[in-house]
């Protein structure tokens, strides 16, 4: 099925090229790479950018992803530029693929987006679950699955104080009654509410501004280089932080950093500890949020980053 899928990807980007000519190609992570580079064939482009905004090993997967790493890896040395979240991510990937690390031709660029939330304050979750304008929320938005060691949040947050409430809100559709998500409810308690229902992504402002603190929370696989340095690579720290949400971040490479620089949330180190970075958060409440937007503008803003990738593409009328 995999397989099937790459197949298909390449003879849709071969398609395109053979009809029309392209200056600029933009291969994004293993399968865009790979389509980019056998394009280059029957098209030839003069710049190629690879965006990798996830990195995968061959040593996750099967035979597949072996050949899948070598195509990738054939692609990543054929390109003219690197894209990543950071250099550490960069480096690594470049490691992987067996291709020199060059500065001059990297360009860092955090799983972002442009845009600060309006100081609209919505009540989407206090209306869903009938949750009392007192209570803290705290979100954590995305999967829910053990990668994001989302039993041991829920089951943490049932001996969090009564007016703490962690809501999870799926990126996709779920069920109560999957095994997964039904272990989690049961572990959670009455102090946990789990909206499995998403919404587009035009009202994710809505869903994330319902929210008073986000949490982001990761099982880290060690050795792994995908996991390493996560702080750009997430998405919804950007999220949170665009909405002016302070954060509560796992200890993972590049979260303690920030916020140490930024005072925007806090770190912590195990789930005992989680009641009293909250009350340390909503005692200076605006301190944080304000810290929040500006880590926000400063380290994640997209096109403050984008440009020059911009800048380069722009090069070509010369």
């Amino acid at each position: 099925q995999e397989f099937k899928r790459l197949l298909g990807y390449i003879i849709f980007s071969i398609s395109f090229s053979r009809d029309k000519k392209y200056d600029i190609s933009i291969g994004i992570d293993s399968y865009g790479i790979i389509a980019s580079h056998i394009s280059s064939f029957f098209s030839l482009f003069r710049i190629t950018y690879f965006w990798s905004l996830e990195i995968t090993e061959s040593k996750q997967y099967r035979l597949l992803m072996i050949l899948v790493k070598a195509l990738e890896s054939k692609g990543h040395k054929n390109s003219d530029f690197l894209i990543s979240q950071d250099k550490k991510r960069a480096k690594a990937l470049c490691q992987i693929n067996n291709v020199n690390f060059m500065e001059s031709r990297f360009f860092s660029v955090p799983h972002s987006k442009d845009k600060i939330a309006s100081d609209n304050k919505f009540d989407y979750f206090r209306k869903k679950f009938s949750i009392n304008k007192s209570d803290v929320i705290i979100l954590h938005a995305g999967w829910i699955h053990d990668v994001m060691d989302s039993l041991n949040l829920a089951q943490s947050a049932s001996s969090w104080p009564s007016n703490y409430k962690l809501i999870f809100h799926e990126r996709m559709e779920r069920s109560r009654s999957e095994p997964y998500i039904n272990k989690a409810i049961q572990l959670g308690g009455s102090a946990t509410f789990f909206s499995l229902n998403p919404v587009c992504y035009d009202r994710l402002e809505e869903i994330l501004t319902s929210a008073d603190i986000g949490i982001v929370n990761y099982k880290l696989q060690t050795g792994a280089a995908a996991w390493d340095n996560l702080s750009k690579a997430s998405g919804k720290i950007a999220d949170y932080l665009s909405c002016g949400l302070p954060i509560l971040c796992s200890n993972f490479a590049g979260a303690e950093e920030m916020i140490n620089k930024y005072k925007c949330g806090a770190v912590f180190y195990n789930y005992e500890e989680l009641p009293a970075c909250i009350e340390r958060i909503t005692q200076r409440y605006q301190y944080y949020k304000s810290n929040a937007l500006k880590c926000f503008d400063q380290e994640y803003k997209f096109s403050k980053y984008f440009l020059p990738v911009v800048h380069s593409m722009e090069s070509l009328k010369n």
